[in-house]
């Protein structure tokens, strides 16, 4: 694919170290050199050139990026796996970015997911569940438990 994250070309970011703390660290790394990015608008960069591209190409690479990494996931290689997540993930951060929307928010949505999965009596892959098109029925989704919802999307945990 053309226009493909090339890690060397565009972000080189410094090897994190292994296990929970080192992989948090290098999306931290990942968000903060999105931001600069973003920022400078350097030329010859990728992440340059869906910034200046905007929302909707930003959202069709997500899309591209979902679609090949189900299809590693089918062919149950863990490499092509771990690429096309690499790149499913670094677009999204993008489209965060270009939304405005602060890493540390998804983080917040994440973590209340969590806590209201811990809480309740509803299997947490449920409450990851979008509730259009899945068919998923959770009264917490718009209960007391979970005033912040807005919208039909199902509460992480």
């Amino acid at each position: 694919m053309s226009d493909k994250l090339n890690g060397a070309t565009d972000l080189q970011p410094e090897p994190a170290p292994q296990g929970d703390a080192g992989s948090v660290q290098a999306i931290a790394d990942l968000w903060a050199t999105i931001l600069s990015r973003k920022r400078e608008m350097p030329e010859g960069s990728y992440t340059r050139y869906l910034f200046e591209h905007g929302v909707d190409k930003i959202g069709k690479k997500v899309g591209e990026e979902a679609a090949e990494t189900i299809i590693a996931a089918k062919n149950g290689n863990p490499d092509e796996i771990a690429w096309e997540v690499a790149d499913l993930w670094y677009h999204t951060l993008v489209l965060l970015a270009a939304c405005d929307v602060p890493l540390e928010r998804l983080m917040q949505e994440l973590r209340g997911r969590m806590k209201l999965a811990a809480t309740s009596r509803t299997p947490s892959f449920l409450l990851f569940r979008s509730t259009t098109g899945a068919g998923v029925s959770s009264g917490l989704l718009h209960s007391k438990q979970n005033p912040s919802r807005k919208r039909g999307v199902a509460s992480v945990a």
